[in-house]
């Protein structure tokens, strides 16, 4: 529950955030809170690699010495670039006419 707290939800990550992935595993596992029956080693290794991830033990461990990223691109223009927003806007780009208006339906239908 620890690394639960301490992992954050990105909401610009909507079905591919790791945090609501590790929420709904840990869901899945502890069921029965307390009295669930796991893997006690499996889950400690688990955790342990979680956490070293959660604080950036690699990059503390081997600093880089500048910035840049292979695109040229500066961080928040990947994490805008990545977005659930900007991939969805992608797809829907790429998709024909009749694909964006069955898309459109559906989400008509589910707003109500």
């Amino acid at each position: 529950m620890q690394l639960v707290k301490a992992w954050p939800l990105d909401k610009d990550k909507i079905g591919r955030d790791i945090g609501a992935e590790i929420r709904e595993a840990v869901a899945i596992n502890f069921r029965q809170g307390e009295a669930s029956q796991v893997d006690t080693e499996k889950c400690e290794r688990i955790y342990q690699s979680l956490q070293r991830i959660n604080s950036d033990a690699a990059r503390k461990k081997y600093p880089r010495v500048s910035d840049s990223v292979a695109t040229g691109r500066s961080l928040e223009t990947c994490r805008i670039m990545t977005s659930t927003e900007v991939l969805t806007a992608l797809e829907e780009t790429s998709m024909s006419l009749w694909q964006r208006f069955k898309l459109s339906v559906l989400r008509r239908k589910t707003r109500t």
